[in-house]
């Protein structure tokens, strides 16, 4: 392949051709990193292709291979808009047939050149261990390891359902002070305000030498991410903790579960607010979305999440329910002049 060709692309009017590019494209990526699970669908990978993020503007950009409509490289820079504008979330990948043709370092020339214009000075993006190419690359644009995320599989057929029990069996006081309250799908809208007030937990997680503010989180946040979640392929179960006295959240956690992945469930945020923390909320939390799996989908064989190996209480639950680590996630950061510099250079 010659010079790379870098076009930028409208994810909300796509012709169908680039429609298909990126799907197929979504599909390779994800043969490469997940060679034993089922095959992706369709529908997950268009969503995965053109997803977005709440208060933010998403800029994608492709690189058609030299034959045919394929997709050899696509990258995302996603710009927040309410917080943390000095930063820009990149995905940037390389199909494993086009790779060291200089596809990537077109693309991140592009990206970078985007976020100087918008007055990013960071970039922010993430490699797996699962392909050696993604930390390879990070490093030779200027990337710095700034945080390091385990992937972990908790397999339900051997769960310890009497540690699930004992861990739903709180307190009397706890229970009068507290209840739970699960909601299957879309969030009510008249809860947005108080969603959004529990959901702002998940600042307190570690955020290690991560160059990053505290996000916003509103009714109105809440709102784009529902109108997103409504578009996701996935179904969504959350379990809510809930003081009796105040009706205020306090907790919560999530799972998710696609129909074309039978039997997989993805973990979602699991947090709970420091002023009520040390009552054991984030085991019941926890014991109650399994419980309910176990009644609800006993098909499922695998809940999967993702946690800082900083991050003490939330893994102290998960390595005793049994999790065990599958993969790791470097997070990187890179000086936007200093991609600049290297791309130039290179």
């Amino acid at each position: 392949m010659h010079a790379a060709e870098v076009v930028e692309v409208d994810v909300d009017h796509l012709t169908d051709a680039d429609r298909r590019a990126l799907v197929a494209f979504e599909q390779t990526m994800w043969a490469e990193h997940a060679p034993d699970e089922v095959s992706m669908a369709e529908e997950p990978a268009l969503w995965l292709a053109t997803q977005q993020r709440p208060n933010a503007q998403r800029v994608t950009w492709v690189v058609r291979a030299e034959s045919g409509n394929a997709m050899a490289g696509v990258a995302a820079l996603s710009l927040p808009a309410t917080d943390n504008q000095h930063l820009g979330n990149v995905e940037l990948r390389v199909a494993p047939p086009y790779r060291r043709q200089r596809i990537g370092r077109s693309l991140v020339a592009a990206v970078a050149t985007r976020a100087k214009a918008e007055h990013r000075r960071v970039l922010a993006g993430f490699s797996w261990d699962l392909a050696s190419a993604g930390e390879l690359f990070a490093c030779s644009v200027g990337g710095a390891d700034r945080q390091v995320i385990r992937r972990s599989d908790l397999d339900l057929r051997a769960v310890d359902r009497d540690l699930v029990g004992r861990w739903l069996d709180v307190p009397s006081e706890v229970r009068e002070r507290y209840e739970l309250w699960p909601v299957v799908g879309a969030y009510p809208s008249d809860q947005y305000g108080a969603i959004a007030e529990i959901e702002v937990v998940m600042n307190t997680m570690p955020h290690d030498d991560l160059d990053v503010e505290d996000a916003v989180m509103d009714a109105d946040w809440v709102a784009q991410r529902e109108q997103q979640q409504a578009q996701s392929p996935g179904e969504r179960w959350t379990i809510f903790a809930r003081e009796r006295a105040t009706q205020r959240l306090v907790g919560y956690t999530q799972a998710f579960f696609y129909e074309d992945w039978p039997g997989h469930v993805d973990q979602g945020n699991t947090g709970v607010h420091p002023d009520h923390r040390g009552h054991g909320l984030g085991r019941r939390l926890k014991a109650a979305m399994i419980d309910r799996i176990f009644r609800d989908k006993p098909e499922s064989f695998r809940i999967r999440t993702h946690n800082a190996f900083t991050n003490a209480p939330i893994l102290a639950i998960n390595n005793e329910l049994g999790f065990v680590v599958t993969a790791k996630q470097t997070v990187w950061e890179a000086d936007v002049d200093e991609v600049l510099r290297r791309v130039a250079s290179a």
